[in-house]
Formats: C-alpha cells, structure tokens, sequence
C-alpha cells in the first residue's frame, strides 16, 4: 500500500492511499476513522481525483459522522466500564 498524499479538513486527516490499483480515502479524528474504497475504473485513481471528492459540504458530512462515531463509542465504553461486575480483591 503507497500513500498518494493526506492533507487536513479542520480537526479530520485525510489520507489517500492506493493498492493494486484501487484507491482508498481514510478521514481520521480521535481514533476514530472512516474509509473509502473505490475499486479500479470507478474514475478515483489519483490523488486530485479524492480532493476533488472533499467538497466543504461532504466533508462537513464527514465530520458529523465522525462526531456521531466518537459519541457512540465513549458511550458504549462507559456502558461497559459502568456494568461491569468485576470486583478486586481485597489484599491485607
């Protein structure tokens, strides 16, 4: 896998990257990210080809979805560390 290039959107990394002829675009926030494949002749081959595809409305899509992402997993891992039954041992 071969970088083509990464530029930023406010807090979101961006991340073009190409394998075998297919092309994928990483958004990246907070550890949490989101990846899209294109597969060869679907027109996304260069690294032009994606910053075209980052208008500031998709990418404000982008980033509301990442937001939504970030909340869902926090939530979830409180949920978790919350009903979590585990008690440690007492040492004396």
């Amino acid at each position: 896998m071969r970088i083509l290039g990464e530029f930023s959107f406010g807090s979101i990394k961006v991340t073009v990257f190409i394998y075998n002829e297919k092309v994928s675009i990483k958004f990246e926030r907070n550890l949490v990210e989101i990846i899209f494949k294109y597969r060869d002749g679907s027109g996304m081959n260069t690294f032009e080809n994606a910053k075209e595809l980052c208008t500031d409305s998709f990418m404000e899509e982008i980033d509301r979805t990442l937001y939504d992402l970030e909340r869902k997993k926090h939530k979830k891992l409180d949920n978790e560390i919350s009903n979590d039954d585990f008690e440690f041992p007492n040492i004396y």
